[in-house]
């Protein structure tokens, strides 16, 4: 039986880290937002995110986010908006 991610708010209402490395998501995760007073660290590798939506810059303590080995052509100005980010991963997306 394939292994399948577990969506993150089924555990904790409050969380701090999310990883979904290797969970086959096609973008980022829409639930991301019901996280995004607390949410510090966001590990979304190998997937194949093309896009990066809204509900991820409103993660105002987001101070790591991965997104290497994804299919991320451009990012979005919004990215600013993620003011306590201290590492940014890229490393193995766009064409």
């Amino acid at each position: 039986m394939p292994f399948s991610c577990i969506p993150f708010f089924a555990c904790n209402r409050q969380i701090d880290v999310l990883d979904r490395r290797q969970c086959n998501l096609q973008s980022v995760p829409n639930d991301i937002d019901r996280n995004a007073r607390t949410l510090e660290e966001a590990y979304l590798d190998c997937n194949h995110i093309k896009d990066l939506e809204k509900p991820l810059f409103r993660c105002r303590k987001l101070k790591t986010l991965s997104l290497s080995e994804n299919e991320i052509i451009r990012v979005p100005t919004d990215i600013a908006n993620l003011i306590c980010l201290e590492e940014l991963n890229l490393k193995g997306n766009g064409t």
